[in-house]
């Protein structure tokens, strides 16, 4: 494993302000709160003019309108604009649930030095702009990601973003990541080389790791996620359980960038179960043909790689 360390940055949350509403010295009884709105009877936010645009290629005049949009949610050290900072590149609609609406935008950042890695960072809105949740995630060590697009899978129920990459200087072939969108938050569902053939993502050492980490399971919820009938679930099941992980248990973690030891241990213990080799194979047999291909890489990972 190289030792190099990773550039990529977290970006941090921005605080919401509060106002408050001071009354008078009436001794009038105040009046009954307002009912709730539904969501979807609230003022549109703006960011629905910027749907479908490129925003990367915006004029002086639309950008300042964006970031005056942005930062009324976002800090303004997120929004800055330096070359370590993602930066706006789509509005899109979404749909986190039945009769729900709301807004993704998605910041992308170019791999900027090497040894190094890009990002991109997704921001979810509701129909009224209120800030939901923040995803941010490394895109490739010494790989470039180059778009960015969203669409509808009705094989896997539900959005995808695609995002088309590249390898740098001694980078990866990995030119196609799936990212699904589950709620308000973004799972890794499968990566691609130039050939479209699927490739394992790398866990064991945290620097090359493509996407945001799973949600923390148990070996129980892994299993119930594999048994899930919600697709994009097994699928983000599949490319963990598929991937490059820590095999040696025992030495403990390699350093600061090293996946840590629990996580490793649980993934060769879950590796081991009747009943997860039982499932794999018969999702092998699925008819949809990429849980049918992740399902083959996963199997793959059962024994020891050279």
């Amino acid at each position: 494993m190289r030792d190099e360390k990773p550039i990529f940055r977290a970006t941090l949350l921005a605080g919401v302000t509060v106002t408050f509403l001071l009354s008078g010295c009436s001794h009038a009884q105040p009046p009954a709160p307002a009912p709730a709105v539904p969501a979807e009877s609230k003022t549109e936010s703006s960011l629905a003019s910027f749907i479908g645009e490129d925003l990367r290629t915006l004029n002086k005049e639309q950008k300042a309108e964006l970031q005056s949009l942005l930062a009324t949610t976002l800090s303004q050290e997120e929004l800055a604009d330096h070359p370590l900072n993602p930066q706006p590149w789509a509005v899109w609609r979404y749909s986190p649930g039945p009769e729900q609406n709301g807004f993704i935008l998605f910041r992308g950042q170019h791999l900027f030095v090497i040894p190094g890695n890009s990002s991109a960072t997704v921001h979810f809105f509701d129909r009224s702009g209120k800030l939901l949740n923040t995803v941010a995630f490394a895109t490739g060590w010494r790989i470039n990601i180059e778009s960015a697009t969203m669409r509808t899978d009705e094989a896997l129920r539900g959005q995808l973003i695609e995002v088309r990459s590249g390898p740098a200087i001694n980078g990866g072939d990995v030119c196609r990541q799936m990212y699904g969108v589950i709620g308000n938050r973004l799972a890794l569902l499968w990566l691609e080389d130039s050939t479209g053939t699927l490739v394992p993502n790398t866990y064991f050492a945290t620097n090359l790791t493509i996407g945001p980490f799973p949600p923390k399971r148990t070996a129980a919820e892994w299993e119930q996620a594999l048994a899930s009938t919600q697709p994009m679930l097994v699928l983000e099941a599949l490319t963990w359980l598929g991937g490059y992980h820590l095999r040696d248990v025992n030495e403990g973690p390699g350093g600061a960038a090293s996946e840590d030891l629990e996580t490793a241990k649980l993934v060769a213990e879950f590796r081991q179960r009747s009943s997860v080799r039982k499932r794999i194979a018969e999702l092998v047999q699925s008819k949809e043909q990429r849980t049918q291909h992740a399902a083959k890489l996963a199997i793959a990972s059962f024994e020891p790689r050279r």
